[in-house]
């Protein structure tokens, strides 16, 4: 019997992930309607981790495809390592944290939205602690996902992602990048080349929340001070300026109109002052942030230079 399924290739980063790997690896080998080949790349784990993934291999070796070892010390670095890494040309590609738990419809879910017209899937998540109790939701953006959000925030988590092999080749030279977060760049370089993204406000990822998250939820008083303050004190120009460096590389792929965009957004970023500084031409630019706190904080950065 011939298999029609669509075949996903998962880009799973691994570190010392024993705790709660295998829940993830089950609930995606449990997805509907689809086949999913691993390519999972450890960033040197000193537990268990890695001979639970060999024991994966061994049980399922078609679904196990290969088993990285590198040593970057930084998720986004090992996620983008993977990319040039896989030769094969797959139907769909999906990022994976190792510590979650995935909705058994969520694959399908994202597939059937990309044959819709969408080349990027991402969506809100549901957060849990670490034993699956939900505790909230992530925030649900309203606005449309586009390059004059995306340049300024990043909306949904790598964890949530899904995107089509067109996204998979231009994201590939990525590796020799440095960037903030693999999955901003990812939704920074989809809408700046003129690609649809899909938001999909249903979660369909349980985000677990516990003592070893490298990059935790948003929610809550004290982790939306923390940001406005880390972003204050130089850590969004930072990462603009990692940003405007990288997409300086893709300029062939823009839209005229996302590329009128970008140089606007650089205009700003390097000619305001506090002197000159004039909030209207941020809403000219159109760039954007979802949220009232967001826009104003974005015209305060401007403001003081940190942007």
């Amino acid at each position: 019997m011939i298999n029609n399924k669509p075949t996903v290739a998962i880009l799973m980063a691994t570190y010392n992930g024993e705790k709660f790997i295998s829940h993830q690896i089950d609930s995606i080998l449990n997805q509907s309607e689809v086949n999913v080949h691993f390519y999972i790349s450890d960033d040197g784990s000193t537990d268990n981790t890695l001979n639970i993934i060999q024991d994966y291999k061994n049980k399922y070796p078609d679904n196990f495809k290969a088993i990285f070892n590198v040593k970057f010390k930084h998720p986004a670095k090992n996620f983008l390592s993977i990319l040039p890494k896989i030769t094969h040309t797959y139907d769909f590609y999906a990022f994976s944290d190792q510590d979650d738990v995935w909705y058994q419809d969520k694959l399908i879910t994202a597939i059937n939205k990309i044959n819709e017209g969408h080349d990027l899937y991402c969506g809100r998540t549901e957060n849990v602690d670490k034993n699956l109790t939900s505790i909230g939701h992530s925030p649900l953006f309203e606005f449309a996902p586009c390059f004059k959000n995306a340049i300024v925030q990043s909306i949904a988590g790598a964890n949530t992602m899904v995107f089509n092999h067109k996204l998979f080749e231009m994201l590939k030279p990525s590796f020799n990048f440095t960037v903030p977060m693999h999955d901003w760049w990812t939704y920074i370089l989809t809408t700046f080349s003129g690609h649809k993204v899909f938001y999909d406000p249903f979660p369909k990822v349980m985000y677990r929340q516990h003592e070893n998250n490298f990059n935790g939820s948003n929610l809550g008083l004290f982790n939306q001070l923390r940001r406005i303050i880390m972003g204050l004190l130089g850590r969004f120009k930072y990462w603009n300026n990692l940003n405007e460096k990288n997409l300086m590389e893709y300029l062939d792929f823009a839209t005229q109109e996302n590329l009128k965009v970008f140089y606007k957004f650089q205009y700003l970023r390097k000619k305001s002052t506090f002197i000159n500084f004039n909030p209207s031409y941020i809403n000219r630019v159109g760039i954007y942030r979802q949220t009232t706190l967001g826009n104003w904080m974005l015209k305060l950065s401007f403001l003081l230079k940190r942007a």
